[in-house]
């Protein structure tokens, strides 16, 4: 599946003002919650922060992912949090993170890995990730997202 089909409006939060991991991954669960994707937040909640206790989605570059998958899920999608902050997030390359991402996967569906691989692939290229961290509203992320805006 294509991340930009995964990836909605309503899911895309820019430039908060949040000081702490788990207040990112509460925002990015409720969002989920708010828009139909999962059923139960403290069930997806306790999943999301357990992943991220094995370490797992720190990727370096100042990106978080965490690839989740729950019985709670009702359609895969793909929840995005950049924050002002820079927070501590033990990464592979020891940068802080400001860019937050949650794909959301029901428990009885493959695209978890192929969804992840696609996302992994784009997000090695710093002119990617720059556009990402610029850009200046939610559509311009779906648009960056679908490869029609590109780094000059």
């Amino acid at each position: 599946m294509e991340l930009n089909l995964l990836l909605e409006k309503e899911l895309i939060v820019l430039d908060e003002n949040i000081c702490s991991k788990d207040k990112v991954v509460k925002n990015l669960v409720d969002k989920l919650y708010q828009s139909g994707k999962i059923r139960e937040v403290e069930k997806f909640y306790q999943k999301v922060m357990n992943n991220k206790q094995k370490g797992y989605n720190a990727i370096g570059n100042g990106i978080i992912i965490s690839c989740t998958q729950s019985e709670v899920v009702k359609e895969p999608s793909l929840a995005l949090l950049r924050t002002d902050n820079d927070l501590d997030c033990q990464s592979l390359d020891g940068t802080p993170a400001r860019l937050y991402l949650i794909v959301a996967v029901p428990d009885d569906s493959d695209i978890h890995l192929s969804t992840l691989s696609r996302l992994a692939r784009k997000l090695k290229y710093q002119d990617f990730r720059e556009l990402l961290f610029n850009a200046s509203n939610a559509e311009e992320i779906i648009s960056i997202m679908r490869g029609e805006k590109n780094a000059s």
